[in-house]
């Protein structure tokens, strides 16, 4: 019976290090989720470009899809990639 006890109570301290550590990477990026307002807007004013319309279309058109691109992915990157791959390697703050 002891074996089975001990299990149970190392099961449940790593269940509550992991809900804590989990706790952490979403209070992160709620922290972080004001920060990318201007980046979404960036994004947003950057849609008309991409569309293509009017005189120097063409020209306009490669460069919104490029910015559109980037901050798009910086952004998923910044704030759920870091912060997961930070509790991933332990960083326990």
């Amino acid at each position: 019976m002891a074996p089975a006890r001990l299990h149970g109570q190392r099961f449940r301290s790593l269940r509550h290090q992991t809900d804590l550590a989990i706790g952490g990477v979403y209070r992160r990026i709620q922290g972080r989720v004001a920060l990318g307002g201007p980046r979404g807007a960036d994004t947003l004013w950057s849609g008309p470009l991409a569309l293509g319309i009017g005189p120097g279309a063409e020209l306009q058109k490669p460069l919104a899809l490029a910015v559109i691109g980037g901050l798009s992915v910086s952004t998923v990157v910044t704030l759920v990639f870091v912060p997961a791959t930070m509790s991933l390697l332990g960083d326990g703050r």
